[in-house]
């Protein structure tokens, strides 16, 4: 979230929250607004769409970074669901054949969370490899 300026807190953060259903500290907190195929919440800051859930990790963090769903709801900006993603969230650590099989279940219909479980990565490196074959935004 470089360059977002030094009112990103304030102005966006109260556009941000007003779009999420805050709720006891350890629920789920779902975005309301627009989202993706896969579920994730889409923001619009400076005219780029950002996922939801990394807006809420930066605005509550106050450090810009790439952020995975603990809970496994893809609509939900909890900060205490977040975690950061770690470096080997690249798709680049499945083989060929992997990222193949990756996105032949993303056809069928099969959820993210559960691909990433079944291939040990974060939820991003299947969101990232839906985003290549799919050709739609995330």
């Amino acid at each position: 979230m470089s360059g977002l300026g030094n009112d990103y807190s304030d102005r966006v953060g109260r556009r941000f929250w007003d779009k999420v259903r805050i709720g006891d500290p350890n629920e789920c907190w779902p975005w309301t607004a627009s989202k993706d195929r896969a579920g994730h919440g889409r923001f619009t800051v400076k005219g780029k769409v950002r996922k939801a859930h990394d807006v809420a990790s930066a605005l509550y963090t106050g450090q810009a970074s790439t952020v995975e769903h603990r809970c496994g709801d893809p609509s939900c900006c909890n900060p205490r669901h977040l975690r950061h993603q770690p470096a080997e969230a690249s798709p680049s650590r499945l083989t060929s054949a992997e990222v193949g099989e990756v996105g032949q279940l993303l056809q069928e219909g099969i959820a993210t969370i559960d691909i990433a479980h079944v291939y040990d990565v974060p939820t991003g490196a299947i969101d990232q490899i839906a985003f290549e074959k799919g050709g739609t935004e995330i």
